[in-house]
């Protein structure tokens, strides 16, 4: 039982000494136009990897949360996709480097995608093969909560970029406007490389035969996920350790 405990302080403190080993400075802040947001970039968190006292419950919830993904959307024809109801496909993925299948989705959806929950439109077309996909997500603003509105998260959308992103990318993705989220290649994560281990699947169907009088002109999409990669962060949060550094700060609030 001693050599288990030993073991496992080692692991622990070779996750925190990780962490605090983070070489944070400015990496071209991503709200260029907002001067707080930029000075808050390079002078708050400093890298710590203990979880914050600020929100504590919160930030476990949230990473709890963070594991899954649950949607629900409806649909029906309209002006620009003509007879065609907008709701065709089916998308398998097994993390961001499996991938099989094609997904095309525009209407209204109800969400929980990770931390990130809300009520939106939405136009969405996925498709992969292999390593190799294409990943164009475009979300309107609507009834969201924190993480998913642009303006309110705005600072810890800018920390995940400028302080935990990598090679160009954001450690974690919840809004999904659209911007940057064309082609992605096999070594992009459109959910953030935190969310790497993400493993799902997208159902687009219509009600209905199109194109025949038992045609209801409307559609439906399921979809559900699990991200592995986000077991670890939950449990080490539990400890006291922020191993994902996603942990809601008080200057994120600001």
């Amino acid at each position: 039982m001693n050599k288990v405990w030993v073991c496992a302080a080692i692991v622990l403190s070779a996750c925190v000494a990780s962490g605090q080993a983070y070489d944070y400075g400015d990496r071209n802040p991503l709200l260029t136009g907002d001067a707080q947001v930029a000075v808050y970039t390079n002078n708050t968190t400093g890298g710590t990897s203990w979880t914050p006292r600020f929100n504590w419950f919160r930030n476990r919830m949230a990473d709890f949360c963070d594991i899954f993904h649950l949607g629900v959307g409806v649909t029906h024809e309209n002006p620009i996709t003509g007879p065609l109801t907008p709701s065709f496909g089916a998308h398998l993925q097994i993390t961001d480097y499996g991938h099989l299948g094609y997904v095309l989705f525009g209407g209204a959806v109800a969400e929980w995608e990770g931390r990130g929950f809300g009520a939106y439109s939405e136009i969405r077309k996925i498709s992969g093969f292999g390593p190799w996909k294409n990943w164009d997500v475009r979300q309107s603003p609507g009834a969201v909560n924190f993480y998913k509105d642009p303006e309110r998260s705005r600072r810890w959308m800018a920390r995940m970029y400028d302080e935990e992103g990598f090679s160009g990318e954001s450690a974690h993705l919840v809004v999904h406007s659209g911007e940057g989220d064309r082609g992605h290649t096999w070594e992009d994560h459109p959910r953030g490389w935190h969310n790497y281990a993400y493993t799902g699947f997208d159902l687009a169907l219509p009600i209905g035969i199109p194109y025949t009088p038992i045609d209801s002109h409307l559609g439906i999409a399921l979809r559900f996920g699990v991200d592995t990669s986000q077991v670890f962060d939950f449990i080490l949060g539990i400890v006291g350790i922020d191993f994902w550094h996603d942990d809601l700060r008080e200057a994120d609030v600001r």
